[in-house]
């Protein structure tokens, strides 16, 4: 089974990160309520992050945001 990951934020860095993630075998679980054509799952509510069983983050929104989205 590949490893999941949530990615919190998905402006331009967070696209960057989208497709290493998925380049190392990783499945990311992209929280945005703006999904794309990429090869990853979208969620648009953090509750989902749970019920996935997703244990790691990457927080790639902007800076000045990071602990609040952290704290989610």
């Amino acid at each position: 089974m590949r490893e999941k990951i949530l990615l919190v934020g998905y402006g331009s860095i967070g696209r960057r990160h989208a497709r290493n993630l998925i380049g190392l075998g990783l499945t990311p679980f992209i929280l945005t309520k703006h999904p794309d054509g990429l090869n990853a799952r979208f969620i648009s509510d953090i509750k989902e992050v749970r019920r996935e069983g997703i244990k790691n983050c990457v927080i790639a929104s902007p800076t000045a945001r990071h602990l609040e989205d952290t704290k989610r």
